[in-house]
């Protein structure tokens, strides 16, 4: 865990010097936990902000997004 506390500080630390929104993606990504694929397919429509939630719904792969909707489990839909 302090390795992850020091990632998302020098990830901060990268976005206020270069502007590069990849580092606030890393520092997100740490909180939700999705494959990288998942990541780069969120839409905004995806998250409701209301609710604190995310809809994984699709993913990038090298023929481009692919729609999809995980199973039930006991954390309920992905």
């Amino acid at each position: 865990m302090d390795e992850v506390e020091v990632l998302i500080k020098d990830a901060y630390a990268c976005y206020r010097r270069n502007k590069n929104t990849a580092n606030l993606t890393l520092i997100l990504n740490f909180e939700l936990g999705l494959r990288v694929g998942e990541l780069a397919a969120i839409r905004l429509t995806d998250i409701d902000m209301d609710n604190g939630t995310i809809w994984i719904c699709r993913q990038e792969d090298t023929a481009g997004i692919e729609e999809y909707v995980k199973g039930e489990s006991k954390a309920g839909k992905r």
